[in-house]
């Protein structure tokens, strides 16, 4: 059964919950990607999350404020206000299904603040991230990277470039990422995390990384990151990336790969 709610107040936030026929003792709590990669990403979550539901367990989707149906706005987005949205999300899963120890699945930047959350909240018993984000300053200005590109294309020439636009973020001016405003509070609490440890091995110990390969073939970047984290479990699931795309994605192997890994 699926059931709309908002919940919490200042603001309020939307989620979506799923409730299992026949509950089997799990919770799975999904922590959206960023900006317009959790526009592309919603089918996928959703799908998973229906599985997940009639394998046995309790889902909740929801958004951070600022984003999708929950309140406020999106240049307001703090990383510590963002945090504090994951752990009122967490409590809700908790009240609504009776389960205190939770599954976290974090889907790239989300895989991110999934990370910070279990830091702090020791019920957490197991992650799955997948195509996980442990580098959000790179990441931040791979995005910029693309609207430049875009800039290119629909203008003809590039008006700014990337340094300039990351000099204005630190400087407190928003910078538009593909329709989404940034402020320079967020930039730089991203950046105080820069070079420290938020994965620790207590968490690679209950960690599950799903790594998206185009084709059967592993590429060099996955690899790195299967060498440098040789305590988690690793899954590989050949697939067009689902979080970059316009179109829809056929989700059956990565759906079929976490329902295994949660319900099984």
């Amino acid at each position: 059964m699926e059931k709309q709610l908002f919940f919490s107040e200042n603001p309020k936030l939307f989620g979506m919950l799923y409730i299992p026929e026949q509950p089997n003792g799990q919770a799975v709590l999904f922590v959206p990607p960023f900006a317009e990669e959790k526009k592309s990403s919603q089918r996928t979550m959703v799908e998973i999350g229906q599985s997940l539901s009639e394998g046995g367990c309790y889902v909740l989707l929801f958004d951070f404020r600022g984003c999708g149906d929950s309140d406020g706005n999106f240049e307001e987005a703090e990383v510590k206000l963002w945090l504090d949205d994951l752990t009122r999300a967490a409590d809700l899963l908790r009240q609504e299904s009776g389960v205190v120890s939770l599954t976290l699945i974090g889907i790239r930047l989300g895989g991110y603040f999934s990370l910070l959350h279990a830091i702090s909240d020791a019920a957490i018993a197991r992650l799955v991230l997948v195509e996980t984000v442990l580098e959000p300053i790179p990441y931040l200005r791979q995005i910029l990277r693309g609207k430049l590109i875009k800039e290119l294309i629909t203008a003809g020439n590039i008006t700014s470039d990337r340094d300039t636009l990351i000099l204005s973020l630190k400087n407190n001016v928003p910078i538009d990422f593909d329709g989404y405003p940034i402020t320079g509070l967020f930039f730089k609490e991203l950046s105080e995390r820069e070079g420290k440890d938020v994965f620790p091995v207590s968490l690679q110990k209950k960690t599950t990384m799903i790594h998206i390969t185009e084709t059967e073939r592993i590429p060099s970047r996955v690899t790195k990151r299967v060498e440098s984290y040789k305590t988690c479990r690793h899954q590989f699931v050949s697939m067009p990336a689902f979080w970059n795309r316009t179109d829809s994605v056929d989700n059956l192997r990565i759906k079929d790969v976490v329902t295994k890994i949660i319900c099984q």
